[in-house]
């Protein structure tokens, strides 16, 4: 007989899966596999039955893969110990509440899930329903509708909990593949504690995960759900799986994306194959950089002048003239906006210094954080951005209660940034059809390399390291206008 302790480390083995697709109702819970003997005599009829069904608990046996399948190997289990607690468990064992929900919000009747992703978790679903993981219920007055649940084992890890609702197993499947994007970075090394695997998941910005989890998605129903293949893909497999989004319409940028994410996966990706297949891609449905050319500022400087004085201006306005100037006058992305703190804001005879603290996306070890330098402009305070934003912390202090972020009422993402930007474009004449609220990046850098500003100022003042080709690869662009190269033709004599 062996020891408890080794007894309960060989069950939660031995459960793993059905640890993780949650007994919601287990049915059949503390069934023998052997059939109780008949008292009557057999009759030919009878035996025929009989010899059926053990050929069906035989199959059964054989092909289990569902969870709660370990308590048809209970008659093994009798064999390997005789613990009262561990035979309870194999017989079914229900995760406890350690106390009673109560229902506050009910999940929305509309689905949240995106349409060409509803397949998808509808099969996944099936195949729950299938092989009894999960079983429909009706609907009591007591019940608790969740789409996610984390649970401690006995052993003091994680498992992911599926309740029985519509699309509950997404957000397992979720977070599954998250951890093991996390996972693969250490070699797939999976006997790693929780405290480490929580600082691998922090390497990835939630903005990865989000945009990897639709390849892993789309990864997940391809492979037909193979763990083996999925994690452990061969280059053929990602060839097909990259031609077979090409047929369904997916352009060069999709599936660069796709390969990426699949390369945290597998290393299969890297190879010369499929670099010749990105070519062709490439080839068939180029991919071009987003503008051809730029809008010029001086319609908004133009623009941000009349606003003024800072006095009469009511918040609106007062919040899209200081966001545009800090815009334009430090080439920053709207993020490294959303980043700035009023404790970081730090004021001098020259002008104030604005130190971003928080991790952005240039930030990196033994990189310096971006730092934003506003001199003061005296002779023209309508364009002084210093003053602008000694106004605006001054004009707003009684709105943030003492918080240390630079928005009023509460912080602004990136995306509320970036409409405020687009709004006052809109309002100085840009075309924001064409342009959004991140082209100011493009817009301010390329003006100062026109007025004669050093190209290495410009990538120190806009984020970019001194051998980054970005500027001139992506965001150098000439002002946009109707004079044609083919013009000159009309000034030459003949």
């Amino acid at each position: 007989m062996q020891s408890g302790k080794n007894i309960r480390r060989y069950s939660e083995r031995s459960t793993g899966y059905a640890g993780k697709a949650m007994h919601i109702q287990d049915r059949g819970e503390g069934q023998h596999c052997e059939q109780s003997p008949q008292k009557q005599l057999p009759t030919e009829s009878s035996q025929q039955e009989r010899v059926q069904q053990a050929e069906k608990k035989q199959q059964e046996q054989l092909e289990v893969n569902f969870a709660g399948r370990i308590k048809y190997f209970y008659q093994n289990w009798v064999k390997i110990t005789n613990n009262k607690q561990v035979l309870t468990w194999v017989k079914g064992y229900k995760i406890p509440f350690e106390k009673s929900p109560t229902q506050t919000n009910k999940p929305p009747r509309k689905s949240i899930i995106p349409p060409r992703q509803q397949k998808y978790y509808s099969e996944c679903i099936g195949r729950l329903l299938k092989t009894g993981a999960i079983k429909k219920v009706k609907s009591v007055r007591s019940q608790f509708l969740s789409s996610y649940f984390l649970r401690k084992k006995p052993n003091g890890h994680l498992i992911s909990i599926c309740p029985a609702t519509r699309y509950g197993w997404l957000y397992t499947k979720n977070f599954e593949r998250e951890k093991y994007v996390a996972l693969i970075k250490n070699n797939g090394k999976k006997n790693i504690n929780e405290e480490a695997l929580d600082v691998m998941t922090a390497s990835f910005s939630k903005s990865t995960l989000k945009q990897y989890n639709s390849t892993f998605a789309k990864w997940w129903v391809f492979l037909g759900g193979d763990k083996n293949k999925i994690f452990h893909p061969n280059t053929l497999d990602i060839l097909n799986f990259l031609n077979a989004e090409l047929k369904k319409g997916q352009k060069y940028g999709s599936l660069n994306t796709h390969r990426s994410a699949l390369n945290f996966i597998s290393n299969a990706g890297k190879s010369d194959i499929i670099d010749r297949f990105m070519k062709g891609v490439f080839k068939m449905k180029p991919s071009y950089p987003k503008y051809e050319n730029i809008w010029d500022p001086l319609p908004v400087l133009v623009f941000i002048e009349k606003l003024y004085p800072l006095e009469n201006l009511p918040l609106e306005k007062l919040t899209t003239k200081v966001v545009l100037l800090i815009a334009l006058c430090s080439a920053q992305r709207c993020q490294t906006l959303s980043k700035i703190r009023i404790s970081n804001i730090i004021k001098n005879e020259i002008g104030i210094d604005i130190i971003i603290t928080d991790i952005i996306k240039t930030s990196a070890p033994k990189r310096q954080q971006p730092r934003l330098i506003f001199p003061f402009y005296k002779e023209k305070p309508q364009l002084c951005t210093a003053s602008t934003i000694i106004h605006y912390i001054e004009s707003t202090k009684s709105l943030r209660n003492g918080e240390d972020f630079f928005k009023p009422h509460r912080p602004a993402n990136p995306q509320t940034i970036s409409k405020w930007i687009k709004k006052g474009l809109n309002s100085s004449g840009i075309n924001t059809e064409t342009y959004t609220g991140h082209s100011t990046r493009h817009a301010a850098s390329s003006a100062a390399l026109r007025a004669g500003i050093n190209i290495s100022n410009i990538k120190v003042a806009a984020g970019w390291s001194e051998k980054s080709n970005a500027f001139l690869k992506f965001y150098n662009r000439p002002l946009s206008s109707k004079e044609f190269f083919a013009n000159y033709v009309k000034t030459l004599k003949t």
